[in-house]
């Protein structure tokens, strides 16, 4: 009995965790809406239906997502409200040039939601969002445009702050938990993804995903920081430790990423006696992660395990001396630079958990000095996609303008309107053509449902209790679509579109025709809008794709400025967020995601390495032992790294190997055998040369023939 009742509570509370929030997060938003409902109507707001639209919009599950987007909603509604007055008194009388004028402001807008993919996209999307409602309207009726300004801000403000208070009021789920949970899971996440990673290392594709996601929520962490700082103070005492937890999660994995593909070609290229001494050395490190697979991690906990890693570092440290002892007879010069350089990343990967962990039991004291510190996560403008977004949307602006003009459609102000308006809204979607085709299809649900509620269901009911019974199955079935990620895109067609046609006008007017002709217009204006964005100008067409690439090659060259304020924080974060624009297109462009995500790997590793060389190297300055010959080839170095990684092409990638080859002949001679890596700064520089060399040799990377090197001849893929 005692059995079923614990297996009964684990269950429950499985499904409080899982479909429990879901539900909880189904009755907030019918709520929200039927409280913003009735106010309007009681406020006499002449179209409630925008108001509700506002709430779909601006509810999330966690209660602080709403509030933040929310104060950039709005501010970008006001915005929006004032430049479409100013461009309705200049030009509104001559409805072409006016039509053109919309164009360029909406798609300056979608430009600025493209280029900044934090919470000020809303702010960008309301702007143009409202300066569409405001000005297709307008073009009809100029003299009235002050006033539908006024009507939309009050609508959409009396949205916003209804959504607002019953998140935070009504069982609010915190993006502060959220955080205080991410933080937990993380540690046991990633040991779980090395563990496997060594147990199975030729599963590639698991590798890669698993590393995007990594990446993917590197992004996503930042953008909940910030939220949980402000919605609870504790978060705040604790925003930049937060922020260097998440740079060190970031050095984690780019440091699992060398290892990775070092291990890839030692397995590749060697017999068992160099994989055997590896393994030997990777044991301790699996031995003492593994209580943690997967697990979540309090703070407290964190600095347990931070001990007991700084105690096995000891043992790790002397297995590599042993081995390296044995080894040394066994294997040749080449082979003992790739074994000495694997046990290296090991000791510092596994330096590197001990120093995250350090990182999050720090999160127990209100204050610690790493709060002092400024830890930034800086993501990377992408101008040319920008705008790409901005002249699509503008395209789609006169486009659908223009056929309203031309055939004088009764309905083809909500023709336009609706078009433009969802091109604006799906430009901040990972994939605007899947989340368009999505929608449509949501819209048609929406206008067959919204239908039979106008024309059936609604005149035969009186009073708001029946409306709101007369509505609440459809918004069910919209918020729990919406929840799903797969099924997004629908629910939010069939939420946004049914509220469109399905809640009345203030005062309620019943036209069956023009119920149909508004219902065909949306599912005309949702069609084209996809067809346009998945055929005519895709979002990730092959331009973007080599454009992207090429922007994460230049994160190489970026390295070798100087005076970079804290270049290793850019660099890390940059990588990240370069990859995780390509995350929601992916299933729809494969070769050129795996070439991207290739690409990606190697930058970070070759981005690290470079770090770290300059690091060792200002040690050495400040010792005032660093050798001028040096220093002339580093900046040889620099120069052929930079050529290849702006002009990849199989010249520069030889000429690279053959300088590599030349620095680390000169460091040999300067290196004792008994020396060790962590008191050696030569035989560090030496490990960082082999790392970038290792992965400059893989002739797929560039999509270029094989190189032999004098130095890497067996290497040469």
């Amino acid at each position: 009995m005692s059995v079923n009742l614990a297996s009964i509570k684990q269950a429950l509370a499985s499904w409080a965790k899982q479909e429990g929030l879901t539900l909880l997060f189904i009755i907030q938003g019918l709520i929200a809406i039927f409280l913003t409902l009735w106010l309007a109507m009681r406020l006499e707001l002449p179209q409630p239906a925008v108001a509700c639209i506002t709430v779909i919009i601006v509810m999330q599950p966690q209660s602080g997502q709403v509030l933040v987007k929310g104060a950039y909603r709005f501010l970008g509604t006001i915005i929006g409200c004032v430049a479409m007055l100013v461009l309705v008194a200049l030009v509104a009388q001559e409805r072409v040039l006016f039509l053109l004028v919309v164009a360029i402001w909406i798609g300056l807008c979608a430009a600025g939601a493209m280029a900044f993919r934090d919470y000020r996209s809303y702010a960008f999307v309301l702007a143009g969002y409202t300066a569409t409602l405001i000005g297709i309207p307008a073009v009809q009726n100029p003299d009235a445009a002050f006033m539908m300004a006024v009507w939309r801000l009050l609508e959409i403000g009396l949205g916003i702050v209804c959504a607002s208070v019953i998140s935070a009021c009504l069982l609010p789920q915190t993006s502060t938990k959220a955080m205080q949970q991410s933080v937990k899971k993380r540690f046991g996440e990633f040991t779980a993804f090395v563990l496997e990673n060594l147990a199975e290392p030729d599963n590639q594709q698991q590798y890669e995903h698993s590393m995007l996601l990594f990446a993917t929520q590197a992004v996503g962490w930042e953008n909940l920081r910030n939220v949980s700082s402000i919605e609870d103070y504790v978060s705040k005492q604790r925003k930049q430790r937060l922020a260097r937890l998440n740079q060190e999660f970031m050095q984690l994995t780019s440091r699992y990423a060398g290892l990775h593909s070092l291990l890839q070609r030692v397995r590749l290229h060697y017999d068992n006696d160099i994989t055997t001494a590896i393994d030997s050395c990777l044991a301790i490190v699996k031995d003492t992660i593994a209580p943690y697979r997967g697990s979540s991690l309090s703070s407290q906990q964190a600095k347990q395990v931070a001990d007991i890693i700084a105690t096995k570092q000891e043992n790790l440290r002397l297995q590599i001396r042993a081995e390296s002892a044995r080894m040394t007879v066994l294997l040749s010069e080449q082979q003992k630079l790739d074994f000495d350089t694997a046990c290296e990343l090991i000791y510092r990967l596994f330096d590197e958990m001990r120093s995250y962990c350090d990182t999050q039991a720090s999160l127990l004291t209100e204050q610690h000095p790493y709060e002092h510190e400024s830890t930034r996560f800086q993501t990377k403008l992408n101008p040319v996609g920008a705008l790409i977004t901005g002249l699509r949307t503008s395209f789609i602006v006169l486009t659908f303008g223009s056929v309203w003009i031309a055939t004088a459609w009764p309905s083809g102000n909500n023709f336009a309107m609706v078009a433009i308006a969802i091109s604006a809204i799906v430009t901040t979607t990972p994939n605007p053509a899947r989340s368009a085709r999505q929608i449509t299809l949501g819209t048609f649900i929406a206008c067959l449902l919204g239908s039979l509620v106008n024309l059936v269901v609604l005149p035969q009911i009186d009073g708001f209790a029946l409306l709101c019974f007369a509505l609440a199955p459809v918004y069910v079935m919209g918020f729990y679509l919406s929840t799903q990620p797969k099924f997004a895109g629908y629910g939010m067609g069939l939420l946004i579109f049914f509220t469109f046609g399905a809640v009345p006008l203030n005062p309620a007017v019943f036209d069956p025709q023009l119920v149909i002709n508004n219902y065909i217009s949306l599912v005309l204006a949702q069609a084209m809008v996809a067809v346009i964005l998945t055929v005519i100008i895709p979002a990730d067409n092959g331009y973007v794709w080599s454009r992207l690439n090429k922007e994460m090659r230049l994160q190489i060259p970026t390295l070798f400025k100087p005076k970079q304020a804290q270049r290793r924080q850019r660099f890390e974060s940059q990588t990240r967020d370069l990859l995780s624009q390509c995350y929601g297109f992916a299933g729809d462009s494969p070769e050129q995601y795996k070439n991207l995500i290739r690409m990606s790997f190697a930058v970070q590793i070759i981005g690290h390495a470079i770090i770290e060389m300059e690091e060792t190297e200002q040690q050495l300055l400040s010792e005032k032992s660093v050798n001028h010959d040096w220093l002339q080839q580093k900046e040889i170095l620099k120069q052929y790294v930079t050529a290849l990684f702006e002009r990849p092409n199989a010249m520069q990638q030889g000429i690279l190997l053959e300088q590599l080859a030349t620095m680390m002949d000169w460091l040999r001679p300067q290196i004792s055998t008994l020396s060790r890596f962590e008191s050696s700064p030569p035989k560090q520089l030496l490990s960082h040369l082999h790392v970038i060399r290792n992965t400059v040799l893989d002739s797929h990377l560039f999509n270029l023939s094989s190189v032999t090197s004098r130095e890497g001849g067996n290497y040469a893929a």
